[in-house]
């Protein structure tokens, strides 16, 4: 559910651009809550690179340059979360990669690669 416009500059990492900071608008939320909004600010240069890259040379040959949404399908569409876990369950068999092996997983485990030692 990310659109282009939600990022921004950070001003204690100028040298990420307009990619210092992400703006959630559709974060975990508590039961019974509305979704939950926060700013997340940008850690790696390396992704605020390749978003700019992504922007700047793969997004506009979808055609879809008024569309606000980051990520596109083939059709110029906002991709889903469906699509993602779909095509990533292709790469995981491909890969002989276990079943339970989701796209969430990826992100516990990179908190856990990146967590500072104890």
């Amino acid at each position: 559910m990310l659109d282009v416009t939600d990022f921004t500059a950070n001003p204690a990492a100028p040298e990420l651009g307009v990619f210092g900071v992400l703006h959630v608008r559709f974060g975990k939320a508590m039961r019974g809550s509305p979704p939950r909004r926060r700013a997340v600010a940008t850690v790696m240069p390396w992704a605020a690179e390749a978003l700019e890259q992504y922007l700047a040379e793969v997004r506009p040959r979808y055609g879809a340059a008024g569309a606000a949404a980051l990520w596109l399908t083939e059709r110029g569409g906002r991709i889903s979360a469906r699509s993602v876990d779909d095509r990533f369950a292709v790469a995981r068999a491909a890969a002989g990669l276990p079943a339970e092996l989701s796209v969430h997983c990826l992100r516990h485990s990179y908190v856990i690669c990146t967590a500072p030692a104890a």
